[in-house]
C-alpha cells in the first residue's frame, strides 16, 4: 500500500493505469493486481526516530508506553 494525496481519485488512478498500459504493455499483468481503495485504520500512534536503527529501542519503548497508557485511559 502507498498512501495517496486526497486529490487522487479513482478516475485519475484509472487514467494512469491506461497510460501505463499503452506505454509499457509488458507489465499489463502486474497492473491487474493494482487497486485503488480507502482504508480506515481506526486509532493509530506513530513516532519519528532520529538516529541509527541500532539505537531505536528507546523510541519504540516510548511509543509502546504511550499506546498502553492511551488504552488504559479510553474504552476501546
Amino acid at each position: 500500500m502507498i498512501m495517496q494525496p486526497e486529490w487522487i481519485t479513482q478516475e485519475l488512478f484509472d487514467e494512469a493505469i491506461e497510460i501505463v498500459k499503452k506505454k509499457k504493455p509488458e507489465i499489463v499483468k502486474n497492473l491487474k493486481k493494482m487497486r485503488f481503495e480507502s482504508l480506515n485504520e481506526g486509532k493509530i500512534a506513530q513516532i519519528m526516530h532520529l538516529g541509527l536503527f541500532s539505537e531505536e529501542a528507546p523510541t519504540i519503548d516510548r511509543l509502546h508506553n504511550f499506546i498502553m497508557i492511551a488504552q488504559e485511559n479510553t474504552s476501546l
